[in-house]
């Protein structure tokens, strides 16, 4: 968590929001080398980590990813990138999750402390995970960032 708040300084220029060079994502890697335990990524998925909460992701064989941080598929008949004159037109990449954020988070509010008391949660609940991990159910974790997507979905509805 530590590492999350830095991540999230905006007065010592780590955390950019604006201006020419913003930050894209933000991600902190718990490494468990020789624990037996696997180790676990945090990805925002998000640009601002200010605005963003921190998921875990661990790898599995079968991890799931969620659909709503990817980018919209654009047909090549309509992607700039694709056809000519190349990027003459502007299309919008950006994934659901991004648009749900940067809409709740516009006005202010309040959402941005009931998403870090849902991290706090998240962090607690994935740490007394790993403590108590059994390689037998690892498959248990391939869920566990698209569930946790899911969830802060629903907290921008």
């Amino acid at each position: 968590e530590s590492m999350f708040r830095v991540l999230r300084d905006t007065k010592s220029g780590i955390c950019m929001s604006t201006g020419n060079f913003v930050s894209t994502s933000s991600q902190v890697s718990v490494i468990s080398h020789g624990s037996g335990r696997p180790s676990c990524h945090w990805f925002t998925g998000t640009p601002d980590p200010q605005r963003s909460v921190f998921k875990p992701f661990i790898f599995t064989n079968n991890v799931k990813i969620s659909p709503h941080i990817q980018s919209p598929k654009i047909p090549d008949e309509e992607d700039p990138a694709k056809v000519t004159p190349r990027f003459s037109k502007k299309v919008n990449r950006s994934h659901l999750l991004y648009r749900r954020q940067q809409a709740a988070t516009e006005n202010g509010g309040n959402i941005v402390d009931t998403l870090r008391d849902l991290e706090r949660k998240c962090v607690q609940e994935t740490e007394a995970c790993l403590q108590s991990f059994d390689p037998e159910r690892l498959s248990e974790m391939d869920d566990l960032f698209k569930d946790c997507v899911d969830s802060e979905l629903k907290f921008y509805k």
